[in-house]
């Protein structure tokens, strides 16, 4: 993520997400601070979050891109 804020241009914020296993943790990389979000589990009915997050993702790709 600090690379792709590097060669970016603009000054956005950078969303991103990583699996450890079952579990996801979503992102958010603004300036210099990074925000984390506490684990969605894949296994449970955290899958519909983890669903949401993705599409509100896509879509502000979208609206940027």
């Amino acid at each position: 993520m600090i690379v792709a804020q590097q060669q970016n241009e603009q000054k956005i914020p950078l969303y991103g997400c990583y699996v450890v296993g079952r579990l996801y943790f979503f992102v958010v990389l603004n300036e210099q601070e990074y925000a984390v979000s506490p684990a969605f589990d894949a296994s449970s009915s955290d899958i519909m979050t983890i669903f949401r997050m993705f599409r509100f993702v896509k879509r502000y790709i979208e609206e940027k891109v």
